[in-house]
């Protein structure tokens, strides 16, 4: 008599309700025999039985490690009782890094360009805008050099018709 779970691994995301592993329970010869399947009090808050599946039973997300879950299952039409010890390997889950800024350099009294090491391809995505910084409000500001700005980022196609 057997019992085995098609995974152990889970992200420490996973929404609850998300199955972790199936569950089968299988005699001697290796025939499968349909079972109730339920877990000890040990997985409790952690994991849960839905069907034939052992299934993530936290909300938010839990410290990553690994997890104690005892199965028991018992046969529905054949004579059958078992248990099984998995250990359920939650795995963390880094979230995905976020974009990077536009590149921007204010011109630099008397320089004429900006250099950018990029590759033919990366310059076909790059569209360059170039404006002007508004006019001083404060007087005291007056005769300053308010140069060019060069801000560099993609262009995408909702932004093509600005071009």
């Amino acid at each position: 008599m057997t019992i085995t779970i098609s995974n152990l691994n889970v992200a420490d995301n996973a929404p609850s309700g998300t199955v972790v592993g199936a569950l089968t329970a299988m005699d001697d010869k290796g025939t499968v025999i349909p079972c109730n399947f339920m877990l000890t009090k040990q997985a409790a808050g952690y994991f849960g039985i839905s069907t034939d599946n052992l299934v993530t039973a936290w909300e938010g997300s839990i410290k990553p490690g690994n997890y104690p879950v005892t199965v028991r299952a018992n046969g529905i039409n054949t004579r059958f009782a078992g248990h099984a010890k998995f250990t359920i390997n939650v795995t963390a889950v880094e979230p995905p890094p976020a974009p990077p800024p536009p590149l921007c350099a204010t011109a630099v009294s008397g320089a004429t360009s900006i250099a950018m090491k990029t590759t033919p391809k990366e310059r076909m995505r790059i569209g360059i805008l170039r404006y002007f910084r508004p006019a001083p409000k404060n007087r005291s500001d007056v005769g300053k050099s308010f140069g060019p700005r060069t801000c560099v980022r993609p262009l995408s196609q909702e932004h093509d018709q600005d071009y």
